[in-house]
């Protein structure tokens, strides 16, 4: 979706979606069955769609190019494409908070990929809002960190002026549920839900569990895992990366991302 997204606006183009399979099962009732809406704000207005499934029944709207669909575009140019540019280059303002192999990264090949789909999944308005919010807050003065540093910069950057909320800090990790047990002085949180194992499949373990529910624990793990005060996890896991994205744009920033594997993230 962020791709597509990213489409057309490069194309001022509107998005409008039809068919959803993940929401197609009785937790999504009335209009929002089978629709997008039922998960997340809609992406246009009803009028507006309405008069793009009008222009979709003419021929001459497909002839013109006044409207496309998924099929007209590579995957290459969904999954990977270039992301608008019309914000600039916020992502170059960004303080450092990611720490891989006790360095605070600054910069890396992905960074526009990243913070686009950070702003793509946040805001009702697929990123516009939380856009603007970005550009508004950056500073010509920012501070500049090198990939040099010494482990304890994250501490002393990043951590020493979090203020975590009491009772708490929440802290996201990217953990095997079988291995909380060895840690009893922590409380754990997380969905009751049967893991995937073994050499079963992606579509064989979805299905056991039902539409409804492959769809909805792992929109609660994404959730909470966004709403912690500290993150641990591996940025070579496309979950992290977009609980690291997430944190960038969601008020988290300052609470730093820790990275366990050292050689491999983006």
């Amino acid at each position: 979706m962020a791709g597509l997204l990213a489409i057309a606006i490069k194309e001022r183009r509107i998005l409008v979606t039809n068919y959803y399979n993940r929401a197609d099962h009785n937790g999504c009732h009335g209009a929002s069955r089978s629709r997008w809406s039922c998960y997340f704000f809609v992406e246009t207005s009803s009028d507006c769609r309405k008069r793009a499934f009008e222009l979709m029944q003419r021929k001459a709207s497909w002839t013109e190019g006044s409207v496309k669909v998924k099929e007209n575009y590579t995957s290459k140019q969904i999954w990977i494409g270039r992301i608008p540019r019309m914000w600039g280059e916020p992502w170059k303002y960004l303080q450092p908070t990611t720490e891989i192999n006790g360095r605070l990264i600054t910069n890396h090949r992905k960074m526009d990929r990243r913070w686009w789909i950070a702003q793509a999944t946040r805001h009702s308005a697929f990123g516009l809002e939380a856009a603007k919010l970005v550009l508004e807050s950056i500073q010509n003065d920012s501070p500049k960190v090198g990939t040099t540093r010494t482990k304890s910069d994250i501490e002393r950057l990043v951590w020493s002026d979090h203020k975590p909320y009491i009772p708490r800090p929440l802290v996201s990790m990217h953990e095997v549920v079988e291995k909380t047990k060895f840690y009893p002085d922590w409380n754990f949180y997380f969905t009751n839900v049967a893991r995937q194992g073994g050499n079963i499949t992606m579509a064989l373990y979805e299905a056991s569990l039902g539409r409804e529910t492959s769809t909805n624990y792992p929109l609660v793990n994404f959730m909470m895992a966004t709403e912690a005060d500290f993150f641990i996890g591996a940025l070579g896991s496309t979950w992290c990366y977009l609980i690291d994205g997430m944190r960038n744009t969601g008020g988290k920033v300052m609470s730093g991302y820790l990275s366990v594997n050292k050689d491999r993230f983006w």
